[in-house]
């Protein structure tokens, strides 16, 4: 946020700190002698006089070591007062809660709208048990906030409601959720100012979403959270500015995840030394264990999108902790798609790692294995509650496929159902939640339900497919590190084209292990052994036929007119033709299209003089292009006609149907056939050149077709 808002969120939370503490230590020990203390203006520690201690930009460290193995502040008794004012039984759990509200208003005017008539609030927190203990704690805090908002406000008119804070069976939660309704509606009625506790906003009743004027997400707690409680409960604090003792802190990623008793425990402790030594001692990870994935992004070959998402991720994060942007103008989430072993669990790893942040992971096996629908839910709930309380973190849920679909039909619908919009709830909650970077992966997004994947849930949908030449190179030399300097990589990457990352990996290892099982270091020959167990090499004449197949594919799209395919590929089992389908298509451009799948078998046949079993992939989506041609988008002579159900049509070899639709296809195969007997030589020269470099993107593709011209 712009300086000026931190500059009134911390003013906000000294002052709201102070009230607390004081009114507090009131029923104890209070710190202050006279005036009621509602009427309290607490002293300001950080207040120096002519006569106290220098700001800690104009200590020297061994000054800075002083005042903190001291037991007295210079400072305060600078001001007269007691230097070892520490109160006996610190509220610290109202304290935090105090802190992280304060931190919710970054402005005057937001104060001031949490205490206009009739307005709805909604706090958003999510696990139910820290529900209770909010609610346990808000009443003192809202009346407090009340006093700092302005003479004009009347705490007393706010009303606080809670949804969801006891009980654990169905019955309670049912129970709960009526109590809560009635009570919105009956304070809806009486025109009462209103805070509603909910886990998301979701949870309130439709009819009263439209009048929620903010939903608030308290922060984690933060180093200057702490230290705005330090300021009122100990008073040597006052004695050092923020910065010397922000050093001394663990920092915020490990203070968000630090459980209350043990901050509790660090500050009954008198000195500030043992206090943040204390501090920093609970928060060291036990030995061989950390919280941060050790995997970062300099390890990792991405390609170009995610490469980018990632650089700007990472830029986005260090600006929001800095406060110059505010979360809300962040573009944070992202699904990752594609074939399995390309990266998309590893990306969020390296994401975290090198942001410095944990990684919070689920998928749909982890919460499934906690046992029927409620035990799932709770589970999914519980991992998004633990991300929202570690914020700044990267959360990672896999397997989003595994979710499916609500729209599909089946014994366990209704469990699909519950389960996909459980999913969703928690998704929104994430969305608000300031901090919290969104990885979702699937191979297969077509099985996602679409709700999932729209924008505001998962902004982005970045393809992670298997590595080109360049990429699979860059693997080879970040697993092989130093090795690669002793082993001739650009035909290995050749060969391994069409491979996954994961496979490409793998064979590193493979040969690492050849090498030490013979007893000696890495050679090329182990390398060239390790590839030979996944990419045996082509026989020659097979390896012709593959490349004119494809070829057949890119010659026959250009004669047509059509764009360059993203990139031809041979690879060890096969070839690739990758070309874009465009989202809309006329019926000329289905028809072009149509030719172009059946290309490669038809240059097999011209050329070749016989077709292989290369042409299946290319004669199942040719089938379904015909089917919807013909029977879904009205493109043929019987109308504007549409089957979803297509065992109606009852495709038989004998059929009505299947005549129809193999005349279809004979047609657009002969204009295919057509087309190579007329650019036979050009097929020719694209397959030489893919024969000989094994990879020809758009650019190269271009270029070959158009000198033939």
């Amino acid at each position: 946020m712009p300086a000026s808002s931190r500059s009134f969120s911390i003013e906000l939370m000294r002052d709201l700190l102070s009230r607390i503490h004081v009114h507090d230590s009131a029923a104890g020990q209070p710190v202050t002698t006279s005036g009621d203390w509602d009427d309290h203006k607490p002293a300001r520690f950080g207040r120096q006089s002519d006569d106290a201690v220098p700001g800690a930009r104009e200590l020297a460290p061994a000054q800075i070591a002083a005042i903190l193995n001291a037991a007295s502040d210079p400072d305060a008794l600078a001001h007269g007062t007691d230097a070892e004012r520490r109160s006996p039984q610190i509220p610290l759990r109202k304290l935090l809660l105090g802190a992280r509200l304060a931190a919710c208003f970054e402005t005057p005017e937001q104060l001031a709208e949490l205490f206009l008539p009739q307005v709805l609030t909604c706090l958003l927190v999510p696990n139910p048990a820290q529900r209770q203990e909010v609610w346990r704690d808000l009443p003192a805090i809202i009346r407090q906030l009340g006093y700092l908002a302005g003479p004009t406000v009347d705490p007393a008119t706010v009303k606080i409601l809670v949804l969801g804070h006891r009980g654990t069976t169905r019955a309670d939660h049912a129970r709960a959720t009526i109590d809560f309704a009635d009570g919105l509606g009956s304070a809806i009625e009486d025109g009462k100012t209103i805070v509603a506790l909910a886990p998301s906003a979701s949870a309130l009743p439709s009819d009263v979403h439209p009048l929620v004027s903010r939903s608030l997400i308290l922060p984690p707690v933060s180093g200057a959270m702490l230290l705005a409680i330090l300021r009122q409960t100990h008073a040597w604090a006052g004695g050092l500015e923020d910065d010397a003792l922000c050093d001394l802190l663990p920092n915020n990623a490990v203070l968000a995840t630090m459980p209350l008793a043990q901050i509790q425990h660090a500050f009954h402790r008198p000195l500030a030394r043992d206090i943040l030594l204390r501090l920093r001692t609970l928060a060291a990870p036990a030995p061989g264990t950390t919280s941060i994935s050790p995997l970062t992004l300099n390890r990792l070959y991405l390609p170009p999108e995610a490469s980018a998402f990632c650089r700007d991720i990472l830029a986005d994060l260090d600006a929001w902790r800095s406060g110059t942007v505010p979360w809300s103008q962040v573009p944070s989430s992202a699904c990752l798609v594609g074939p399995a072993g390309n990266g998309k669990t590893s990306l969020a790893a390296a994401l975290a790692g090198s942001a410095g942040i944990p990684l919070i992971t689920t998928s749909y096996a982890d919460c499934q294995r906690a046992g029927h629908q409620g035990d799932f839910l709770r589970a999914l709930s519980d991992k998004f509650v633990e991300a929202i309380a570690t914020t700044p973190c990267v959360m990672l849920i896999d397997e989003l496929d595994s979710f499916t679909r609500r729209d599909r039909p089946g014994r366990s619908s209704d469990y699909i159902v519950g389960v996909v919009n459980g999913l969703l709830e928690h998704l929104s909650v994430l969305n608000d939640t300031p901090g919290v970077v969104l990885i979702g992966a699937t191979n297969f997004p077509d099985l996602v339900d679409p709700a999932v994947l729209r924008p505001g849930r998962f902004d982005r949908r970045i393809h992670l497919g298997n590595p080109d030449r360049a990429g699979i190179h860059r693997i080879l030399e970040i697993e092989l590190g130093p090795d690669a300097n002793v082993v001739e990589t650009a035909n290995i990457a050749a060969r391994l084209i069409g491979s996954s990352g994961a496979q490409v990996s793998a064979v590193v290892r493979d040969a690492r292990a050849m090498a030490r099982r013979a007893g000696g270091t890495l050679q090329p020959k182990h390398l060239t052994s390790a590839v030979d167990r996944i990419a045996p090499p082509q026989a020659a004449d097979n390896a012709r036929r593959i490349a004119i197949h494809e070829a057949g594919h890119a010659v026959v799209g250009h004669a047509l007119g059509l764009p360059p395919p993203h990139r031809l590929r041979m690879t060890a089992t096969g070839g690739t033709y990758e070309y874009p389908t465009p989202s809309i298509m006329t019926t000329q451009v289905a028809e072009d299209h149509l030719a172009v799948l059946l290309a490669g078998r038809a240059a097999e046949i011209e050329i070749l003089g016989s077709c292989s079993n290369g042409a299946e992939t290319d004669l199942t989506q040719a089938t379904q292009l015909a089917i919807d041609m013909r029977f879904n988008w009205g493109m043929r002579s019987g109308g504007p006609l549409a089957l979803t159900d297509l065992t109606i049509l009852g495709l038989t070899s004998s059929g009505e149907a299947m005549d129809l639709l193999t005349a279809d296809l004979s047609s657009a195969e002969g204009t295919a056939r057509n087309l190579i007997m007329t650019h036979g030589s050009l097929i020719n020269q694209v397959a030489d050149a893919l024969m000989t470099a094994k990879e020809l993107d758009a650019d190269a593709l271009r270029v070959l077709l158009n000198q033939a011209e």
